[in-house]
């Protein structure tokens, strides 16, 4: 690790779930100003079937004003715990009540920015209804676990984490790790 250290910090944005700080580090005797981001930590969560079928949502994002096919995920909120969070995204987004829960992974949202994905995957599942947000709208999809890699293919699930967090699983599972 190179010689690094924080000489100043300001924060010039900050959200609900962003954080962007001009900083001013020293590394290896230069120094630069940087613009570093970091986001609230996010859950993801894999449900999965007695019979092998993934339980996704489909849901509209504003963002990218369009509907895109995804896990279900969310935002870690302060004062619960990953598992906690996770926990809850299921029963609200899916409305699915897991007995079994294990926690498979975690990454960073990017090198660019500070954040990280945990990655579950919950069995023996119990449906309910859903509980979603004020602004989501959520469909639930249950889809054979083999198609959902298909949908990666296909591009039809294209966000990054989800198809670190699928791939991971799979790999996993052909592996017998899980």
């Amino acid at each position: 690790m190179p010689n690094f250290k924080i000489i100043s910090k300001e924060n010039v944005f900050k959200s609900k779930y962003f954080r962007i700080d001009k900083t001013v580090i020293e590394r290896d005797g230069k120094k630069f100003t940087k613009d570093i981001m970091s986001r609230k930590s996010i859950v993801i969560v894999l449900p999965i079937s007695n019979s092998n079928e993934i339980y996704l949502v489909s849901q509209f994002r504003d963002s990218l004003q369009k509907t895109l096919l995804e896990t279900v995920a969310g935002h870690v909120e302060d004062g619960l715990s990953v598992l906690e969070n996770a926990k809850k995204e299921l029963r609200e987004e899916a409305g699915l009540v897991a007995r079994n829960w294990k926690q498979i992974g975690e990454f960073y949202v990017s090198a660019s920015m500070s954040g990280s994905v945990t990655v579950f995957v919950a069995t023996d599942l119990t449906e309910r209804m859903p509980e979603p947000e004020e602004d989501e709208d959520i469909e639930v999809v249950k889809i054979p676990f083999e198609d959902a890699l298909l949908k990666i293919e296909s591009g039809e699930i294209s966000v990054s984490s989800n198809i670190a967090a699928i791939l991971l699983f799979d790999k996993l599972r052909k592996e017998g790790k899980i």
